[in-house]
């Protein structure tokens, strides 16, 4: 998703620009071309790169509910996410670990090896909300 910001130059002037984290996606991985312009990106050419980095990158997909290998390893996990994320939706990730609970068996029985933790007030790798310590 190419999500527009607002970026100010020379503290005056405000002009568009797409958000990093998607045009790198784009540059780096998909196209491995980081002189890509953005601009001329049209609908057509978005869906046929979004297909593209589906069937290119589903051996490394993280959609699998199934963590029954981490817990017969021996494995424990701690899965948390900043409420307040502006790059990514906590809501996914609360919905994922939904469906690890089903697939592996319900609360008491995932409680065993892996938890998650929605942590309000925190945002993409950083802290959003003023006086706010995530512990």
């Amino acid at each position: 998703m190419l999500v527009l910001d607002l970026a100010v130059d020379d503290h005056t002037t405000r002009r568009r620009r797409p958000f990093s984290i998607a045009t790198s996606w784009f540059e780096t991985w998909l196209l491995r071309d980081t002189e890509w312009d953005w601009t001329n990106l049209m609908f057509e050419e978005y869906a046929r790169l979004s297909k593209k980095g589906v069937e290119e990158f589903a051996h490394v997909a993280v959609d699998d509910p199934d963590l029954s290998g981490l817990r017969d390893s021996g494995g424990e996990l701690l899965f948390s996410h900043g409420s307040d994320d502006q790059a990514i939706s906590s809501q996914g990730s609360r919905q994922c670990f939904d469906r690890v609970l089903e697939q592996i068996g319900g609360v008491s029985a995932t409680n065993e090896f892996a938890r998650f933790f929605l942590c309000p007030g925190d945002g993409h790798s950083a802290r959003i909300q003023e006086g706010f310590v995530s512990t």
